[in-house]
């Protein structure tokens, strides 16, 4: 009948669609990377628009849980809610406005004392590098959201991290730490820590409420 015919032509439509989201990588099980009319956006599994296609050039969200995407000739690192920040990713591209910096597989031996003197920083990206210390002066930023260290050679937090308020996610995994950095316990907004790979053998403190 005209009727089952218009049933399997459904069905087949929803099993191209399904097909066609299948083949999407979706970040956290929510966010895939795609391209419209033109532009690039995020959309969730049903195919609705979740981050507004707007974007000359987007790579998909990393393990980080942002995104860099570029629009009108500058560059963004994006949330999974589509705010944006500002990206640097050399030290002289730093300005009052960049929210943003990364600075990953750059064979820093130290902290860019650079870094210090913009304050404003939200984001700050330092993985895969050689840097052993970080400056008491790491309290300078009073904004900061997230800071990934991951992969360097830590093997202590400066007393003054405590004063990072905003701080919510910290990544200190893949460092020389042997004992846990009671520091981090000071950070009342602490909402991820990663500390795997580690010298530290022994279950985290009870206090630890993350």
């Amino acid at each position: 009948s005209a009727f089952e015919i218009a049933m399997d032509k459904v069905e087949m439509e929803q099993l191209k669609n399904e097909k066609i989201i299948g083949s999407f990588y979706f970040y956290d099980n929510r966010l895939a990377l795609a391209y419209n009319d033109g532009k690039y956006g995020f959309i969730n599994k049903n195919g609705d628009t979740e981050i507004s296609f707007e974007y000359e050039m987007a790579m998909s969200f990393e393990e980080t849980g942002f995104a860099r995407v570029e629009k009108e000739s500058k560059s963004y690192l994006i949330d999974d809610k589509g705010k944006e920040y500002l990206l640097a990713e050399s030290l002289d591209a730093l300005t009052v406005e960049t929210m943003a910096l990364e600075l990953s597989y750059e064979g820093l031996k130290r902290f860019p004392k650079k870094i210090l003197k913009f304050p404003q920083l939200k984001v700050l990206i330092l993985k895969g590098n050689f840097i052993e210390t970080l400056p008491a002066e790491i309290s300078t930023f009073k904004n900061l959201i997230y800071l990934n260290l991951n992969n360097n050679e830590l093997t202590a937090l400066p007393k003054t991290l405590g004063k990072l308020t905003m701080l919510k996610t910290l990544d200190i995994g893949g460092n020389q730490f042997k004992i846990f950095p009671k520091e981090i316990l000071q950070l009342k907004q602490l909402r991820y820590l990663g500390f795997s790979y580690n010298e530290y053998r022994f279950e985290l403190p009870k206090e630890l409420d993350v």
